[in-house]
């Protein structure tokens, strides 16, 4: 090994300790901030957050096929006004309402809520001053936290599937006051930065079991701040593991190459400057993203979260019942 070989690969290692000894605390600190923010926009009790936050909605649809008035407190409808026509019988309204003594519980609220939960949990249980002994040691962590990271981002996007006769026989449908027919079934569910609201007819065509749908959604303005701050997390987990301490320290001829792509990836000061403006129940725009994001850090804040969204459009509902 010729001297300014041997001279690069002290560089390479020296520059390596001081990520493991610094820089890795530094962006897991950052990385905390977020998720403590992302945890009090959350309306449950959650790291310091009281919860309990009341929103109160108005889902329709056209020609005015369903309405319901919903009053969201915390995970759960405590209230709602639901009437929609029954399409067998176009003049026939049917209605029912929920009330607080059997309150609707959205449990994909709670998951996300508990899956963030585990994710600040792992940087907590982080020293400040624990040092970094390898490579595979914050790999550990990352991964663990892209994990808890995925899973909260996925609760909140895709909502579980039910049977239509599940659905029908759920501790919510028999919560409703008056009790639907038995050939009647709603649903709530959430479904990215919306609640939607979905009303189920059962008709027999010929001995063939048919089932019709109507949806009504509206955007819950918290939502749209979450989604985007559990996706920038991510997107800091993901770029503390492409840095220098995903190389082996024991290679010493690491390259480290800088391309376009990597010059124009969000920084952690993006990330923390658009944390710091954006406005606390402010409805998102139709592409989910506030004025507030676009112009802290321009479009390249929505490509990085609209790859981490469009996975979960890929798997649509169309055909199934998502429902809690």
């Amino acid at each position: 090994m010729t001297d300014n070989e041997k001279e690069e690969a002290a560089n390479l290692k020296e520059e390596f300790e001081w990520v493991l000894r610094e820089e890795v605390h530094a962006i897991l600190h950052q990385l905390h901030s977020v998720l403590v923010e992302c945890a009090h926009r959350f309306p449950v009790p959650l790291y310091g957050n009281e919860g309990q936050k009341q929103d109160k909605f108005i889902l329709t649809s056209q020609p005015e096929q369903l309405k319901c008035i919903v009053t969201l407190t915390g995970d759960s409808i405590t209230h709602a006004d639901i009437s929609f026509k029954v399409l067998r019988q176009m003049h026939t309204i049917c209605r029912t309402s929920i009330n607080q003594d059997g309150p609707w519980k959205l449990q994909q609220i709670q998951d996300a809520a508990n899956h963030l939960q585990q994710a600040i949990g792992y940087i907590d249980n982080v020293d400040k001053h624990y040092i970094f002994r390898s490579s595979d040691e914050v790999l550990h962590i990352i991964q663990c936290l892209i994990g808890s990271l995925q899973r909260a981002r996925t609760a909140l996007v895709l909502p579980k599937k039910k049977a239509i006769d599940e659905l029908m026989n759920s501790r919510n449908m028999k919560a409703l006051s008056p009790n639907l027919p038995e050939d009647l079934a709603i649903s709530f569910y959430i479904q990215s930065h919306k609640l939607i609201f979905v009303t189920y007819q059962l008709t027999s065509v010929h001995g063939t079991m048919r089932i019709d749908s109507c949806q009504a959604d509206c955007a819950v303005p918290w939502l749209s701040d979450v989604l985007w701050m559990l996706t920038a997390a991510s997107h800091m987990c993901q770029q503390l593991k492409d840095k220098d301490i995903v190389a082996d320290e024991n290679v010493p001829t690491t390259e480290y190459m800088i391309t376009d792509e990597i010059k124009n990836e969000i920084t952690m000061h993006d990330i923390m400057k658009v944390l710091k403006y954006m406005k606390i129940g402010k409805a998102a725009g139709y592409d989910r993203f506030s004025s507030e994001m676009l112009s802290g850090c321009g479009v390249i804040v929505a490509a990085c979260c609209t790859q981490w969204q469009i996975g979960g459009f890929r798997e649509g509902v169309i055909g199934v019942i998502p429902s809690l």
